[in-house]
């Protein structure tokens, strides 16, 4: 029971969390802690195109860059995002089963805005039309971080 109680205190010192109750099958992990946390969500293409690529690294440490329509050159920004956004960004992905979204067609589109996140080894794309439903909420929450620090150029 001591090394029980020792392992949990470990884990809840590194910022992992535990549900009263959850129990993972064995060699299965849960979500990575929030200091683990990782992510990239880009954008491209579309009729006027302004890139650009969002990264979440561990730490929470947010990094933005930006490409203008017409000078083309680069902006970057770095920022630390809340614990709060994390924990958010997070549970939509784990409720969205992001690992077992497949890229969905694209169809034909050769105005529309191509998008692609990339999250515990698996990356989804797709374009304006054909957004999986259950990847909506993720979206909407990196679009606010986008938007939030997004430069203005």
């Amino acid at each position: 029971m001591k090394r029980f109680a020792t392992a949990l205190a470990c884990l809840l010192a590194a910022g992992g969390s535990v549900a009263v109750g959850e129990v993972l099958p064995v060699g299965v992990e849960g979500p990575p802690s929030i200091a683990e946390f990782a992510i990239t969500y880009e954008r491209s293409g579309g009729l006027r195109p302004k890139p650009y690529r969002l990264a979440i690294r561990p730490g929470r440490h947010g990094t933005l860059t930006t490409e203008g329509a017409l000078d083309k050159r680069s902006h970057t920004v770095r920022f630390r995002v809340t614990r709060a956004k994390v924990e958010r960004l997070r549970d939509a992905l784990e409720r969205a089963d992001f690992g077992t979204v497949g890229t969905p067609d694209a169809g034909v589109c050769a105005d529309c805005y191509v998008y692609a996140i990339r999250y515990e080894g698996h990356e989804v794309v797709f374009g304006d039309g054909s957004m999986p439903k259950r990847l909506r909420e993720t979206v909407a929450l990196l679009e606010r971080l986008v938007a939030a620090h997004r430069p203005r150029h």
